[in-house]
């Protein structure tokens, strides 16, 4: 019920029930696994790195939702859909890992940037993503290390490009989020 001058409420939003799934691959195989609602992890063959002894290790993957972000997301940013928590947390992987995130309905993908917590810096930076299937309601990015995740939109769009950057990448500006880190992968085909 409502008073007179008052209209009527919608009830607050359905919070999705806590998903987990796991994966194990090892550094020769990959393969992809998800939760029942789509998000997902994919890894290619030779991600997951060698021991120290030079033989294949293996490495179990998870994905966890209904999680709690270590950090509130930055005020230049609208959280659009769940935090997420990928793991292994901490692990710096040999070759992308794909990631899998659900959007929700009417969120338009195009303006969607994947969030990702750097705990070493403790703040959320943004990554790139890698595609999106808007049957599947789907953004994906390709990254080097799982943690925390999330969807945003952001306002402001990326500025100048800053040179002299290491390790082969190079770094936009962002009045929301400060940088975002790009990367070039190059391997030799024959």
């Amino acid at each position: 019920s409502c008073k007179k001058d008052q209209g009527p409420t919608d009830p607050p939003p359905q919070q999705q029930q806590p998903e987990s799934a796991t994966g194990t691959y090892n550094s020769t195989s990959g393969g992809s696994f998800a939760t029942t609602s789509g998000y997902g992890v994919s890894v290619i063959a030779g991600s997951v790195p060698k021991n120290d002894n030079g033989q294949s290790a293996s490495v179990t993957f998870s994905i966890e939702t209904g999680v709690t972000a270590p950090k509130p997301i930055p005020s230049g940013a609208t959280q659009k859909g769940e935090v997420v928590k990928f793991g292994p947390d901490g692990f710096f992987f040999q070759w992308p890992v794909r990631i899998k995130m659900k959007y929700p309905t009417g969120a338009d993908p195009t303006k969607l940037s994947v969030l990702y917590f750097d705990a070493l810096n403790d703040k959320w930076i943004a990554v790139p993503s890698s595609g999106a299937n808007v049957d599947q309601k789907i953004v994906t990015a390709d990254v080097l290390s799982l943690g925390y995740f999330v969807l945003a939109e952001l306002t402001g769009a990326p500025g100048k490009i800053l040179a002299g950057s290491a390790f082969g990448g190079f770094v936009y500006t962002n009045p929301a989020l400060g940088n975002m880190w790009y990367t070039l992968t190059d391997m030799s085909v024959s």
